[in-house]
């Protein structure tokens, strides 16, 4: 359940909310189960923020810094977050189904049996990202960085995997059926 406090901070702005997360020494800011759907808040500042199950429909977060965040079970169904920083969130078993994380820092970053069906990944970077039992189905990886990335028992097919950086990238049991992989630089452990 979200703090009180924490939201009513929040409503006073992106401004207001990004200068009170500089200035306070609050180590745990929990906006968990809020709905926030719909809304402006790109370049916010939610970096380490619970937002355990939080509704985020069609929400604006691009180039919001989402590091640390605790995203678990979130829904992002359409949310724009190009260009946001995601490096080491957890987003396990978030619905981001038509997202747009174009050129996104997902570096470290969990999306275990995440819903990324659908979803814009263009430039991303998901350097040793685990991506285990995703849903990628359709997914636009094109030009991402996959270095190390864990995509053991994901779904991939159909996803555009064009000139993708799959340096190192394990593919255990991973479905790639009709995953187009023209420039990619798959592993040959990939191929059985």
């Amino acid at each position: 359940m979200a703090d009180p406090e924490h939201l009513a901070t929040l409503k006073k702005g992106i401004d207001f909310w990004n200068r009170w997360r500089q200035e306070s020494c609050i180590s745990k800011v929990d906006l968990s189960g809020v709905n926030l759907s719909e809304l402006s808040l790109g370049g916010i500042n939610f970096s380490g923020v619970d937002l355990f199950e939080a509704v985020l429909l069609r929400v604006d977060l691009s180039e919001a810094n989402l590091s640390r965040a605790n995203l678990t079970g979130a829904q992002l169904l359409a949310a724009d977050l190009s260009a946001a920083n995601l490096s080491r969130a957890n987003l396990t078993y978030a619905q981001l189904g038509a997202a747009d994380l174009s050129e996104a820092n997902c570096n470290r970053a969990i999306f275990h049996g995440a819903d990324l069906s659908a979803t814009d990944l263009s430039d991303a970077n998901l350097s040793r990202a685990v991506l285990t039992e995703a849903d990628l189905g359709v997914a636009d990886l094109t030009d991402a960085i996959l270095k190390r990335a864990d995509l053991s028992k994901a779904d991939l097919t159909g996803a555009r995997l064009c000139r993708a950086n799959l340096h190192d990238a394990i593919f255990e049991h991973t479905i790639l059926d009709k995953a187009d992989l023209r420039g990619a630089n798959m592993p040959s452990t990939a191929i059985r």
